[in-house]
């Protein structure tokens, strides 16, 4: 049944011009590395015959969400669930300055389509549904001034994380099954998102072992949409000076290069990392992990989504692919069962 339906999705996809996976590092590598074009003909033939025989379990449907945040808000998300258990790579995706969730509509299922992925897509405080507090106050993107963008971290993305580590845990459903491995977390982010994605990476690697027990280090990877330098009070340079953030986690930054202030800025970004980062030579490619991608266009942050000729979604999931997935690294990024906090029993323990 999950190969009937997820060959229709796929198949879906295909026709609407965003490319699919290739088979093998060697395809992943082409076209995260290759100019944007389409794959060579015999590789489209592979590709789609793939499709065609998909074997992952049934995709469930799509969880509307209403998670309280430590200051009352009630943030509005909707969760794609992992169709691979303990190894479903869990992905955050971020929208920007006066977005909504519905910013990824096509893209989260996408990812759960084809790499079984458990995809959050939240509606940030002030935007979306995520405008009314547990006291009936309410909050709009109009009023949000610079301390509310900071608040959307350990607030925000606090509330989403506890939400994923129940799912880790296996605490969620009735059948108490673990549905992600929050070890190999993904956070995709449009402008501001992409500014958030990098705060809470910086305090995520902050956060540090409690004995046995993993209290952080759960980012692995980031995807920077149109990423600005200063954004709502966010200063990337921030969380780029963390020695672990800038060394530890695998980045993809896509932007317009038609966009002279994102061009400018995405360079910055990049330029930062690059040491950080060396090119590996011929014979270890698979090991790259910084990938910087011009598109051709004016369209900036999730505008850019919407182009599928650019085939931004394919983008994303080959990097997700090959760095969660594939990689000798995604390997040692075990499932493991995480507390809270490390002095206070989970359920079940």
């Amino acid at each position: 049944m999950r190969a009937q339906h997820d060959s229709v999705v796929v198949r879906r996809w295909w026709q609407s011009g965003w490319c699919s996976r290739g088979a093998g590092l060697a395809a992943i590598l082409a076209l995260l590395l290759a100019p944007l074009t389409l794959l060579a003909q015999d590789e489209v033939r592979k590709v789609a015959k793939a499709a065609d025989t998909g074997d992952a379990d049934e995709i469930p449907p799509p969880e509307e969400l209403s998670l309280p945040t430590k200051d009352g808000l009630k943030l509005a998300a909707t969760f794609y669930p992992g169709t691979r258990g303990k190894n479903s790579v869990p992905v955050i995706l971020l929208h920007g300055f006066k977005g909504s969730r519905k910013d990824y509509a096509e893209v989260a299922p996408y990812l759960q389509a084809r790499l079984g992925c458990a995809v959050i897509v939240p509606d940030l405080r002030g935007h979306g549904e995520s405008t009314s507090f547990q006291n009936d106050k309410t909050i709009t993107v109009d009023k949000l001034r610079a301390k509310d963008f900071l608040l959307m971290v350990p607030y925000d993305l606090d509330a989403i994380m506890d939400y994923l580590r129940e799912e880790n845990n296996g605490y969620t459903k009735e059948n108490k099954k673990p549905r992600l491995n929050l070890n190999k977390l993904c956070i995709v982010g449009a402008d501001v998102g992409a500014a958030l994605a990098l705060e809470f990476a910086r305090e995520d690697w902050s956060r540090d072992r409690v004995g046995s027990y993993q209290m952080g280090h759960f980012t692995k990877a980031l995807v920077l949409i149109s990423p600005e330098a200063s954004s709502h009070g966010l200063r990337v340079a921030t969380a780029l000076k963390h020695p672990e953030v800038r060394s530890k986690i695998s980045f993809l930054i896509l932007f317009g290069q038609n966009g002279a202030a994102a061009k400018k800025d995405a360079k910055v970004i990049n330029t930062m990392l690059q040491p950080f980062h060396p090119e590996p030579d011929a014979e270890n490619k698979e090991k790259k992990n910084l990938f910087f991608r011009p598109l051709d266009t004016n369209l900036q942050g999730v505008k850019i989504l919407e182009e599928k000729s650019l085939n931004v979604p394919a983008l994303i999931e080959q990097f997700i692919l090959y760095r969660l997935i594939k990689s000798e690294e995604a390997k040692t990024y075990t499932w493991s069962k995480l507390r809270k906090d490390a002095y206070v029993p989970e359920k079940g323990e």
